[in-house]
């Protein structure tokens, strides 16, 4: 492994007095959501939905004390770190060069609905949440071992108290939504969860709770088709945007491959961690892709940007910006060893692959297993 992986991250938050904890939230306990959330969890979750979990299994704890996992071998090498065969993964994608703007045929005036309003209601109490996940893979420079690739980000939660989570989770995000009055001639009406949604048309919406089987059956047939009208099919879009985020730098097409994978769908709503809407029942929508840098000089920058940061850097340097007035973030690369990595979640149980894990010390989303082939995640349905 790369010394940042190595680099003891006895901290993963950052606070005053270099203090630290891994949440804001008591460990064991879940984010808090709205009465008119909580009042739905009630009515959305009959006993047929709920199977062993209750009640309480439709509002996922996000925040608990994490495992951790250390290597289950004693020693690596080359010959055995190598990747698993991607065999759930389809066709080759060919990369679109991104240009910061969307194709005007996909964002036409005539499709564009300008009256979509912001926030939940009593009616519209679910909150769905539609993104790609991009297992994106590399070849370890010195040693040719197989590499994964994740977005590390420090947050800084709460300024008075400086308290910083750094959290690694696969590339992608939230797919946009290209032709708005496609669903709403399905659903009627539904809303943005946020401002930040609705400027960026992110398909992070409010619907009511018996619109989900129809959303879904619309997400999943257009997800499915190359350079879709109506939704975002590609994730280049946000591997351009997350790289220049981390690496500051360009991602150009010749740099990747990219191939298509399964959908995933977690029927069972969660509250989420996103900051716009925190907390609110969310079911979710992934679309898996696999990215496989074959430019070497990229790779070495990879690396040497995961090695160059521990997560105790990355704290520091959240906070260094919010006291100079910026937004109080700092992103860099994480890079595992991805057979390693693959091992140790297959050595868990199956119901802790629910949740996030310690990884060498590393924060991980439980998004991580999402990306993982032949790993079952009991929340997670592969299409």
């Amino acid at each position: 492994m790369g010394s940042a992986s190595r680099r003891s991250s006895s901290s993963s938050r950052v606070g005053r007095a270099r203090s630290c904890a891994w949440s804001a939230h008591p460990p064991g306990q879940p984010i808090s959501s709205s009465n008119a959330a909580s009042d739905w969890i009630a009515r959305a979750c009959p006993p047929d939905r709920r199977k062993s979990r209750g009640v309480t299994g439709c509002l996922a704890n996000l925040r608990p004390g994490l495992p951790e996992i250390t290597s289950p071998h004693s020693s690596v090498t080359a010959s055995s770190m190598r990747a698993p065969s991607p065999s759930s993964f389809g066709s080759p994608v060919i990369p679109r060069q991104w240009n910061g703007r969307l194709r005007s045929s996909q964002m036409s005036e005539g499709s564009l609905k300008t009256d979509i309003d912001i926030g939940p209601t009593d009616e519209m109490s679910l909150r769905v949440s539609v993104a790609t996940l991009v297992r994106v893979l590399l070849e370890h420079s010195r040693n040719a071992i197989s590499m994964l690739a994740l977005e590390r980000r420090a947050t800084l939660h709460d300024a008075r108290t400086e308290e910083v989570e750094v959290k690694s989770k696969p590339f992608g995000g939230a797919i946009r939504i290209h032709d708005p009055g496609k669903l709403q001639h399905l659903i009627g009406e539904f809303r943005y969860d946020s401002k930040a949604s609705f400027s960026e048309h992110d398909f992070r919406i409010f619907i009511r709770p018996a619109d989900w089987e129809r959303v879904l059956e619309f997400c999943l047939g257009h997800l499915g088709q190359p350079d879709d009208p109506v939704l975002e099919s590609d994730p280049t879009r946000e591997l351009t945007e997350e790289f220049a985020d981390t690496l500051r730098l360009a991602l150009k097409q010749n740099q990747f491959t990219l191939q298509t994978g399964r959908m995933i769908v977690e029927d069972q709503p969660s509250a989420t961690e996103y900051i716009h809407a925190r907390g609110y029942p969310t079911v979710r929508i992934y679309r898996i892709f696999e990215a496989r840098i074959v430019d070497p000089a990229l790779a070495s920058a990879m690396i040497d940007n995961s090695e160059r940061y521990s997560d105790r850097d990355l704290g520091e340097l959240a906070l260094a910006g919010s006291r100079n007035s910026g937004p109080g973030r700092a992103n860099a690369v994480l890079t595992l060893p991805f057979k390693e990595l693959h091992a140790a979640y297959a050595a868990i149980p199956n119901e802790a692959r629910n949740k996030p894990i310690s990884f060498y010390g590393h924060h991980l989303d439980e998004t991580v297993a999402a990306i993982l082939d032949d790993v079952t995640v009991p929340k997670y349905r592969r299409l």
